[in-house]
């Protein structure tokens, strides 16, 4: 395994450590076939909008999830299949 490997690995655990953002990833997970936006994800997890805004901010920036606007709404999807493969492990 490469450094870049190391580290990519380390984000993914650091991700992973988070109960609100492996129920995010479960969600989306869950979901493949369609794409979330903050208030579906939010409503869904009974949870404030701007907390789940700063999750799915977090793993967008280390490259986990993938962001697609359309309209005033971000949709989000898992960017990466090793996340949804780490998630099999436990879900």
């Amino acid at each position: 395994m490469s450094f870049n490997e190391e580290k990519y690995a380390l984000k993914i655990f650091k991700i992973l450590a988070n109960a609100n953002r492996i129920k995010i990833l479960r969600l989306l997970k869950v979901n493949a076939s369609n794409r979330l936006s903050v208030n579906q994800l939010a409503e869904l997890l009974h949870m404030e909008q701007g907390k789940v805004s700063n999750h799915l901010i977090r793993m967008r920036n280390d490259g986990i999830l993938r962001a697609e606007q359309d309209g005033a709404y971000m949709y989000y999807r898992i960017k990466d299949p090793k996340i949804t493969d780490a998630l099999s492990l436990f879900i």
